[in-house]
């Protein structure tokens, strides 16, 4: 626990009688403790419920420390009961308050009450009560009856020593008011701090969207066109470092818009979407699948890819393709028709490798579809 003083004892707190000084200081710390954990910006609710149990325990030990005190030093009993009767009600109010804290779920205002409580009962208790118990037993020591020890007690309270008590008492109050419009500020802070981490948050969420909403067809999820020439970039500088073959393909699906025409816009989005979730349990994880536009779709095979492994994944996406679709208004039977261009034999660059499969693809289009064709063989 930080040892941070928010009450620093001051020798002014000194009641004249040791294990009772030394017994204030620890009641001082343990508030000093439950005032540093409710300034604190953690959540100390754990620790909090600890001191308080702590603070109740001291506090029964402490009064029934005093009790034998006052009564061993012949304290007046009238005197003596109306202190005990004081001890009882702060013990009980203390727990009052803690159950209150535990209950109700504005536990802010419930901590700035109990704080407002033990740091007036604290300053009273020590500057006015013990102060006075302490000098009414040195009165009767030195030879005053009960009597004229109160009236003695009473003159020096209203003396230097009771000046001096009423200034720590205030300066105690001012002390208490300034903690808590501190912790009022200190809990605003915590509101307005986790309003802009929920809107930094929020904001960043939204960024992300818009950010893949830039770089996504908006029906399938595939990359769109834009990101599938960045991705292919970055693959294709990592197949030169390592001297790879790698290959594009560009499919083109044959009768898509007698789907669409016949079944309607709603059947043909049905469709592009089931195609999308075809092609890419077609390829491997590392691959590239992206809608480029309408019904025309793009492939990146990435690794190691020679010819014959472009051919056998464009006839097993032929074959996917090649089965009816059902839709919600009918069943959907189309092909596709796919150009197949090679790294680095056909061209070095995505926008070079892009033209050469659109080329072999319509190739395959003029000569019957559903077929693949590689830009080699033209």
């Amino acid at each position: 626990m930080n040892e941070t003083e928010i009450f620093p004892w001051n020798e002014y707190f000194e009641v004249g009688v040791e294990q009772s000084d030394v017994q204030h200081k620890r009641l001082v710390k343990i508030i000093n403790e439950i005032c540093f954990c409710a300034l604190s910006s953690h959540n100390h609710d754990e620790i909090i419920d600890d001191l308080f149990q702590k603070l109740i325990d001291y506090t029964k030990y402490h009064f029934s420390w005093e009790e034998r005190f006052y009564q061993a030093n012949k304290l007046p009993t009238e005197i003596f009961a109306r202190h005990k009767n004081n001890h009882d009600e702060l013990i009980d109010q203390v727990k009052t308050l803690k159950q209150k804290y535990d209950g109700d779920g504005n536990k802010d205002a419930n901590l700035e009450e109990i704080l407002t409580t033990l740091v007036v009962w604290l300053t009273h208790h020590i500057l006015e009560d013990d102060m006075r118990m302490c000098l009414i037993i040195n009165n009767i020591k030195s030879g005053l009856n009960a009597e004229d020890a109160v009236y003695q007690s009473v003159k020096t309270m209203e003396g230097p020593k009771g000046t001096i008590s009423r200034v720590m008492s205030s300066m105690m109050n001012v002390s208490s008011s300034s903690v808590l419009e501190l912790r009022r500020e200190i809990s605003f802070r915590k509101k307005l701090e986790l309003k802009l981490t929920e809107e930094i948050s929020f904001r960043k969420k939204a960024e992300k969207k818009l950010k893949h909403l830039a770089q996504h067809d908006a029906l399938t999820d595939l990359p769109n066109r834009y990101l599938f020439a960045q991705l292919c970039i970055s693959a294709l500088k990592t197949a030169k470092r390592s001297k790879l073959e790698q290959a594009i393909l560009f499919i083109d699906i044959d009768g898509f818009k007698v789907i669409n025409d016949t079944l309607g816009h709603q059947a043909g989005d049905k469709l592009l979407i089931s195609i999308a979730k075809r092609l890419k349990k077609c390829i491997r994880e590392s691959d590239i699948v992206a809608r480029i536009g309408g019904d025309e779709f793009t492939v990146h095979l990435n690794g190691t890819c020679k010819s014959t492994d472009a051919t056998l994944i464009a006839a097993k996406i032929i074959a996917a393709l090649s089965q009816p679709f059902d839709l919600k208004d009918g069943t959907a039977n189309i092909g596709a028709s796919i150009g197949i261009s090679l790294y680095p034999s056909d061209a070095k660059d995505v926008e070079s490798l892009v033209k050469c499969a659109d080329a072999a693809m319509y190739t395959v289009k003029k000569s019957g579809k559903n077929g693949f064709k590689l830009f080699s063989e033209l």
